[in-house]
């Protein structure tokens, strides 16, 4: 081996043990995000509340009950895509999409743009936060006083699921007696009232 050559193996040599002090090495790559888990119903309720305000669809939809999902597009979702005439094109508008858009969207595209189109006209009024009081926590089921800004406080059901609360919506429209109307999935803090618009 030449004088040049053991040299440059010997500054390869410095600079591999130099690179990590340096800055140098290969930046490790980031550690998976923790999924956030729902261990309590007030958990569930302020992550349904973040997922709304940051338009996490994916962890909004999540954070309702299977079966609550199950039926919000059956009932709801179905109902939004079997809507003609006059009817689809009032909704695309509430919506916010075109009627073209609207004929591609599944049943739960549109539950959960329904739901978020709504979020956003209320807290576009004013900026409200959810409160959750008075939880009751029978083994697997939760019911508590839940409220966005100053709004009443109504009753909302939450289950726990794949080692997480949910809310259940399902048990709020059972015990209420009533689906809500299919233009409008009800709000996670109203669920059981029944009423025309959802609250």
């Amino acid at each position: 081996m030449t004088t040049l050559s053991r040299r440059l193996a010997a500054m390869a040599a410095a600079f591999a043990l130099l690179a990590p002090v340096a800055g140098f090495a290969e930046p490790e790559p980031p550690a998976p995000a923790k999924k956030e888990v729902a261990a309590t119903p007030e958990d569930a309720a302020k992550q349904f509340e973040a997922a709304l305000k940051g338009k996490n669809r994916a962890r909004a939809w999540e954070l309702i009950g299977s079966e609550s999902r199950k039926v919000l597009e059956e009932k709801i979702g179905e109902a939004m895509k079997a809507a003609e005439g006059e009817e689809r094109t009032e909704l695309a508008e509430e919506l916010g999409v075109s009627e073209a858009d609207y004929a591609t969207m599944s049943a739960k595209d549109l539950v959960l743009a329904t739901l978020f189109a709504k979020f956003s006209a209320q807290n576009s009024k004013k900026e409200m936060s959810l409160t959750i009081k008075d939880v009751k926590v029978e083994g697997g089921k939760a019911e508590a006083k839940t409220a966005f800004g100053d709004e009443e406080p109504t009753t909302s059901h939450f289950i726990k699921e794949d080692g997480e609360w949910k809310f259940d919506v399902k048990r709020d429209m059972d015990e209420s007696g009533k689906a809500p109307p299919p233009d409008a999935p009800p709000d996670p803090d109203n669920e059981d009232s029944g009423e025309g618009d959802g609250k």
